[in-house]
């Protein structure tokens, strides 16, 4: 069953409106990868067994994993988003498409 509610809801939204929203979105998503980098990542171990030299190598991975879905999005124009995943990947040198 429709909801008259939403419905009614929807046919306010105006295309201008919706362009808007796409275009900040579009951009949050860019730019956050890029303030990573820019302003620096801080890792923190919640283990005692986690050395600095993991953390920094950890951090190398993260840097470069960043970079190539900037890559990606630029020369492919398709949008990424980062997600934890709970997958047993754990090489992060591989590409990103």
């Amino acid at each position: 069953m429709c909801n008259l509610r939403k419905a009614k809801l929807v046919d306010k939204l105006s295309a201008l409106e919706l362009y808007r929203y796409s275009i900040f979105f579009r951009n949050y998503i860019e730019n956050v990868a890029e303030d990573c980098l820019k302003n620096g990542l801080v890792l923190e171990s919640t283990g005692r067994n986690v050395s600095e030299a993991k953390l920094s190598r950890l951090k190398v991975q993260l840097k470069n994993a960043l970079l190539n879905c900037i890559i990606s999005y630029r020369f492919h124009g398709i949008e990424y988003v980062l997600v934890k995943t709970k997958d047993t990947l754990l090489d992060l040198k591989e590409p990103v498409n």
